[in-house]
Parts: C-alpha cells; structure tokens; sequence
C-alpha cells in the first residue's frame, strides 16, 4: 500500500508540474528551468521520503522516473516548438505579403 501512495503522489506531482507548465502563456527560459528543476527535485525528495523500499530499489524507481519525465519533457519541448516554428512561418508569410502589397501600391503610385 506505502509503495502504491508514494508512487501515486509522485504521479501526481509530475501531473501538475505539467499542468503548469501548459497554463503558463509566457515564461523565460530561466524560470522554466528553474521550475522543471525544482518539481523534480520535489518529486525525488519525497519519493525518498516515502520510500521504505531497498536504496537500490529505490534508486531504480527514481532513474525511472527521471526517465519517464524526461522523455515527456522533450516531448512538450518539440511540441512547443513545431507551435511556435507554425506561428513564425505563418507570421513571415503575412510579411511577405504585406510587402509585396506595399511594394506593389507604390509602383502603382509612381506609375501615375
């Protein structure tokens, strides 16, 4: 049962960590990694905590989890940047084309 609990508050330690780091609209790189650091040092802490488990049982658990957080953090990393490499292609192309109108009205312009 205390492995089941431990293992269900680290979960849900990740979960809101995420959650987070979702709802946050604009965060500097600095404070993202100082959060993403700080949840999982919170998160091994009281996986240790509540770990009456072996040390080396306990430290597999913990490579496990880093695993685990680490490939879900590069998958919300690559996501985030297909979104914003979308919104910055979408924003070069409306660009192009204001310039191309531009230019072309003042073509038009000296023309007459």
């Amino acid at each position: 049962m205390c492995n089941a609990l431990r293992m269900r508050v680290a979960d849900l330690c990740i979960i809101k960590l995420f959650i987070h780091l979702q709802n946050i609209k604009t965060m500097s790189a600095g404070k993202l990694v100082v959060g993403v650091v700080a949840g999982v040092a919170l998160g091994a802490v009281l996986g240790i905590l509540f770990a009456p488990d072996k040390g080396s049982s306990t430290r597999n658990k913990i490579s496990k989890k880093r695993n685990d957080l680490t490939d879900e953090l590069e998958k919300k990393f690559n996501k985030f940047v297909d979104k914003f490499s979308k919104k910055f292609e979408d924003l070069q192309d409306e660009t192009t084309d204001m310039v191309d109108e531009i230019k072309a009205k003042a073509e038009g312009a000296v023309g007459k």
